[in-house]
């Protein structure tokens, strides 16, 4: 290897453990205020009277330092971080703000640093440091991801205040204020089917009222609340990888991410099928209610007919069709998997002729895919962790199917291709002919024995 660039690497490793620590120092910060607002307002109840804004105001502070900790509850567990301190200082949301800008200033330049090493490895032939460069830059993307998780957890936050009967009669909230139309009605989750034309309000959990846009704002809303509640967010978990009606995955974490159609971003590990119609998503809403065993008149959705959408001129049509080609990961982040541009006709007729998925065995594990480029994706994915180093050069190769490469690297999205996580693109599966044709294409150059995968 070159010791310029190995002189260079460790430097950036140094630099990067700095990044690492203050990440983990600032999560440490999280635990120790966490623990030390909860004891604060606990303090309350031994209280013979209470300052109702004292107690508003302690309350807010933990809640939101409670939705910061959910987030970084991966981190806190996976690095076994305890409280170590007795001292209480609950950071403002401003100074929230700050901190996480300098963190994510960090993170993006130690993942600057990673990339330059990585498009470099492609002239030094070294598998392992291939891989230890890989590594570095999937780490750093799952911290920067927590940053963006955490922002939009500040971002989001809203704080109780204490409203009199006066002025609770008086008032005007946004969610009121939609009430004008006289059509406004209410959900009734024994006949989804009727809701086709439909357009929600607003929804009520647990008489707490929630604004929404559409059906996706309203779905991805319900699955936050389900999902920073202590009480159903192990629930959700053990959905993950799982469908709640059909064969198609509804909820996935960052590796199962482009499995889903149109993903919608929870969390920063928890994504949930966003390509779904109104009689759909009502369904998924009321099996979600029944696995978490709460009552469907603690979830009260108001919605309108399509009739009235003119009135409300800021809000964009929801979509009826569940078959729609999906638009990306909604809630600002790029979609991981695009679905093949065939026409509507064809992609129903293919998916008629693999309703069952699609069953490879790779390496002497049973795996289940949705459709042909699902299943070629898998094979990719483990080629990648089996040859990472000659994978990460298989488009210089130029290997063609219908007159097409089938590999491709580059930032800019091919018509017709899924992204890999090394950032290669590969070409969409149409038919089982396309798909053995690559994959003995990748078990030639990988050097795999015959039977490390297999099409059952």
């Amino acid at each position: 290897m070159n010791d310029d660039f190995k002189i260079i690497s460790e430097l950036n490793e140094s630099n990067e453990a700095e990044v690492e620590n203050g990440i983990l120092d600032f999560i440490q910060n999280i635990v120790n205020d966490y623990k030390k607002g909860k004891k604060e307002y606990l303090k309350f109840l031994s209280s013979e009277t209470v300052d109702v804004q004292e107690l508003l105001s302690v309350l807010n502070k933990v809640r939101l330092i409670q939705k910061i900790h959910t987030c970084c509850g991966e981190i806190i567990e996976s690095h076994n971080i305890e409280p170590n301190s007795e001292e209480y200082t609950l950071l403002t949301n401003d100074e929230l703000y700050r901190h996480l800008d300098d963190l994510n200033k960090r993170v993006n330049s130690a993942l600057i640093n990673i990339q330059r090493e990585y498009n470099e490895l492609f002239d030094i032939d070294d598998g392992e440091e291939y891989s230890r460069v890989q590594k570095r830059r999937k780490k750093f993307r799952q911290y920067s991801d927590l940053l963006r998780s955490l922002y939009d957890a500040v971002n989001s936050f809203v704080n109780i205040t204490a409203q009199s009967e006066h002025k609770s009669k008086t008032s005007h909230s946004p969610s009121q204020h939609l009430t004008k139309y006289d059509d406004v009605k209410t959900i009734n989750f024994d006949t989804p089917y009727i809701y086709i034309k439909s357009k929600p309000l607003s929804f009520s959990f647990y008489n707490r009222k929630y604004t929404v846009a559409n059906w996706t704002d309203l779905y991805a809303k319900f699955l936050g609340l389900l999902y920073n509640d202590n009480n159903y967010v192990d629930i959700l978990k053990n959905l993950i990888g799982k469908s709640l009606y059909g064969h198609r995955i509804d909820f996935a974490n960052k590796t199962l991410a482009h499995r889903l159609r149109r993903g919608v971003r929870i969390t920063s590990d928890f994504f949930a099928e966003g390509n779904l119609n109104a009689p759909d998503l009502i369904k998924h809403v009321k099996r979600l209610l029944e696995l978490c065993s709460i009552d469907s008149s603690q979830m009260i959705i108001e919605y309108i007919t399509r009739n009235n959408f003119t009135d409300i001129s800021e809000e964009p049509n929801e979509e009826d069709n569940s078959n729609d080609e999906p638009t990306g990961l909604e809630t600002g982040i790029e979609s991981k998997a695009e679905m093949p541009t065939e026409t509507m006709a064809e992609t129903k007729a293919l998916n008629d002729n693999i309703s069952n998925g699609i069953t490879l065995k790779i390496n002497g594990k049973v795996i289940t895919a949705y459709d042909y480029s699902d299943a070629l994706k898998n094979v990719c994915e483990f080629s990648i962790n089996y040859k990472p180093f000659k994978m990460a050069r298989i488009a210089g190769l130029a290997f063609k199917l219908r007159q097409k490469d089938v590999f491709y690297r580059t930032a800019v999205p091919v018509e017709d291709c899924n992204k890999l996580s090394n950032g290669l693109q590969v070409l969409n599966a149409t038919s089982l002919s396309d798909l053995k044709s690559i994959v003995e294409m990748i078990k030639g150059y990988c050097e795999m024995p015959d039977d490390m995968i297999t099409i059952v």
